[in-house]
């Protein structure tokens, strides 16, 4: 722990650093573009936000947890206002909730396109985060003044702050693990990884726990289990409208995320795990080693599919999707979700059958 404090303060320190060179210019802008393809106005980013009080129940316990939770609902703006109050670090996590949006938040405000719109293309994802991220604070509150220091108000807000800490990803240089830092060529392989690096702490501690209290621990080791695994696992891909296709399907694609969702907390491993659930369940291997990537494979295609336009042939769909994806890209555009909506509007007036949840959410292929 104690080798860990040197590089964790040079990060905070030198989190505004330049690119050091023009390769890492362009990686940093894909990563951005990445980011904005990704999760910018992007409905199923934002619908499982919520999913993330469950991290909060195994970090609070479940009476103060649903106290948090409880109190939020009855009057969510007084008890925001609150919290503002309290805790300066609560009020500035909208957009510091993940560190890859946080990057493109700040590199947006200097040299993005219409920048002061599509910063807001990461605000309804912030706000779920935000109804996740209160509460948690809270119920921290209530139980540090009722169980932990009664009556202390410095140390219930000390506490609620790291209850939050704790159980929620966040995007500042504080809050990264050591892997997460770095230049860009190291960044692209960590993107999207915030949740997970918080997941995988959770899974150690729970792990830990379990060790140092022998099989009488075996209860809560099981519910611990179900809050950070099996249920976000489930869940999360059903809120995405990501579920099975039919009834036979729905055994072996429950066990795939059941089997798949721990080694997403692990870099690299994740990746590999991927592709070889992409082969055992569809018969091919798909390796995305970092989303950086898309970005130049969207470019290529949508070069190919603009040499089969100039040779007189009708552009195909899939090469007109990689040509929107490359402008959300390398123009920092929330493309993806302007495609999906945009397709669905397309077919809907080419007397397709096209239903309200196509407009926000990816169909199948």
């Amino acid at each position: 722990m104690y080798d860990s404090l040197n590089p964790w303060l040079n990060r905070v320190a030198a989190e505004q650093n330049p690119p050091a060179s023009p390769w890492e210019n362009i990686l940093g802008r894909a990563r951005v573009g990445a980011t904005m393809v990704n999760m910018g106005f992007k409905v199923t980013t934002a619908i499982v936000q919520p999913l993330g009080y469950l991290q909060s129940i195994e970090i609070l316990g479940t009476k103060y947890a649903r106290r948090g939770m409880a109190e939020f609902l009855k009057n969510p703006k007084q008890i925001w206002e609150q919290v503002k109050e309290w805790s300066p670090e609560l009020e500035s996590r909208r957009t510091q909730f993940d560190r890859d949006v946080k990057d493109a938040v700040d590199k947006l405000g200097n040299d993005g396109w219409t920048p002061e719109v599509m910063q807001t293309a990461f605000v309804m994802t912030g706000m779920l985060d935000m109804f996740v991220a209160v509460p948690t604070f809270y119920g921290g509150y209530l139980k540090s003044m009722e169980t932990l220091d009664p009556g202390n108000h410095e140390a219930a807000v000390a506490y609620a702050e790291s209850a939050v800490r704790m159980s929620q990803s966040a995007g500042g240089s504080k809050d990264l693990a050591l892997i997460q830092g770095g230049p860009e060529s190291r960044r692209m392989f960590t993107m999207f990884y915030s949740y997970f690096s918080v997941l995988y702490n959770l899974f150690r501690r729970s792990g830990g726990m379990l060790a140092q209290k022998g099989v009488s621990d075996l209860p809560r080791f099981a519910g611990s289990m179900a809050l950070l695994w099996v249920l976000p696992a489930v869940f999360g891909e059903l809120f995405a409208q990501r579920g099975p296709e039919d009834d036979e399907e729905e055994l072996p694609w429950l066990l795939e995320q059941i089997a798949r969702y721990p080694f997403a907390s692990v870099v690299g491993v994740r990746d590999v795990a991927g592709g070889v659930a992409s082969y055992l369940t569809q018969g091919r291997m798909f390796y995305d080693i970092s989303p950086v990537v898309s970005a130049f494979e969207a470019t290529i295609s949508s070069l190919g599919g603009a040499v089969q336009a100039a040779g007189g042939e009708p552009m195909s769909r899939a090469a007109l999707k990689a040509t929107v994806e490359a402008a959300g890209y390398w123009g920092k555009l929330p493309s993806r979700q302007m495609w999906i909506t945009g397709e669905a509007l397309y077919d809907w007036m080419m007397g397709y059958d096209v239903t309200p949840k196509d407009l926000l959410f990816p169909r199948p292929r």
